[in-house]
């Protein structure tokens, strides 16, 4: 009877082993097929920023007031934003997306994120943010050298990101150290 057992127990591993192998090679198949697109990524770190840095109080209008995630210039996200942020909160506070197109209607913003499109006004839109508490994200080239405070990039076809810690904090922002780890630092000259 014992003899039995232990071949039924082998038989029942091996069919398990069997079967684990189909489904890693199933999903190994699957993968490729569901990859994370550039666009679809960087909108959930930008998500994710909102709940690694701390904003002061007075960066909101109220207790209620939502958080903004605005993108200024031509979108690249194409809809992913707003389905990262889907049904999302940070802090306990709401999610909105907004699309300011001109200067002064960055104010109530606490995260930017700076397209492409206006790299050629990127010195005025730094020079009004410097005066509050919004966190600055963009991909033009030396973004955080010039006074921003987040820079996406591409390294061996994944996003990466540098930050300049002393940027934020000269507005009131705060890192959390498990953010600064992931990033690449940056100091300004």
């Amino acid at each position: 009877m014992c003899h039995f057992l232990k071949k039924k127990r082998l038989q029942i591993k091996f069919y398990l082993v069997v079967f684990l192998c189909l489904l890693i090679c199933l999903v190994n198949h699957a993968v490729p097929a569901a990859r994370i697109d550039e666009y679809e990524m960087k909108a959930i770190y930008l998500y994710n920023y909102a709940k690694f840095i701390t904003w002061p109080n007075a960066a909101f209008s109220s207790t209620e007031a939502p958080f903004q995630l605005c993108i200024m210039g031509v979108d690249p996200f194409d809809g992913q934003l707003e389905a990262a942020i889907k049904d999302g909160t940070v802090k306990e506070r709401t999610l909105e997306v907004r699309y300011p197109t001109d200067i002064p209607k960055i104010k109530g913003c606490h995260i930017l994120f700076i397209s492409h499109s206006e790299h050629w006004r990127l010195t005025k839109i730094l020079e009004y943010t410097k005066q509050s508490s919004i966190l600055t994200v963009s991909e033009i080239d030396d973004f955080v050298t010039r006074g921003g405070m987040i820079q996406f990039y591409m390294l061996d076809n994944k996003v990466r990101f540098s930050v300049d810690p002393q940027t934020l904090s000269e507005t009131g922002l705060k890192a959390s150290s498990y953010l600064l780890q992931l990033a690449k630092i940056i100091r300004r000259p």
